[in-house]
Order: structure tokens, then C-alpha cells, then sequence
């Protein structure tokens, strides 16, 4: 199931933020995360925790299951 996760992770996290027209950095401070974690996340890199994930779908205003695609729901 992880492994279905990851795919696509970093182009849903991309899309999401292109529709707020938010930047990379204003993503990294409304999550509370570095730059760095969000480029790695961005770029299929690293995978984020769940309580990462959490902070992720807050701050895009989307929900957990979108990001995991796990249904595709926002």
C-alpha cells in the first residue's frame, strides 16, 4: 500500500499548492516544515509520516486521502 502512496505524492502536493498560488517556502511555513522537506516531498525523494501528511493536507486545505490518493477525494 506505501508503495501506491508514494506514486504521485509529489505531483499531487504540486498541484495543490499551484492552486493556492503559494511558493514552495509559504507551503514550508504554513506546514511548519523546512524547505528542504518540502522539495524532497515534492520531487518523490521522501516520503512524509502520517503526522506530516496531516500538516501537509491542512495547510493545502485538502484532505489526507487526496494527498495518499486513496480515492482521489480533495
Amino acid at each position: 500500500m506505501q508503495a501506491q502512496i508514494r506514486t504521485g505524492l509529489g505531483q499531487r502536493i504540486k498541484d495543490a499548492r499551484s492552486r493556492l498560488n503559494i511558493n514552495s517556502a509559504e507551503l514550508a511555513r504554513r506546514a511548519k516544515l523546512s524547505r528542504s522537506a518540502i522539495s524532497l516531498y515534492e520531487n518523490d525523494k521522501r516520503f512524509p509520516s502520517y503526522h506530516t501528511l496531516r500538516k501537509l493536507s491542512f495547510a493545502l486545505s485538502v484532505s489526507i486521502d487526496y494527498l495518499a490518493d486513496a480515492g482521489g477525494n480533495q
